[in-house]
């Protein structure tokens, strides 16, 4: 192999090897992102699980 098409080579991965890492990057921070919306989800759905459960307790112990 020429050392001019070594150069084209090398080159050629470079640029590749950046946009696959840059692709890599933009997947893992809509994961993140959707990992993040999922947690805030479930938060929201345990306080109001914790708050309907609490409720539920005042009411019978008023019952009694």
């Amino acid at each position: 192999m020429s050392e001019d098409t070594l150069d084209k080579v090398i080159g050629w991965s470079i640029i590749v090897g950046l946009g696959v890492n840059l692709l890599l990057s933009l997947n893992l921070y809509r994961q993140i992102g959707n990992l993040e919306y999922k947690v805030h989800s479930l938060d929201g759905n345990l306080n109001s699980a914790i708050q309907s459960l609490s409720r539920d307790v005042w009411e019978m112990k008023n019952q009694q």
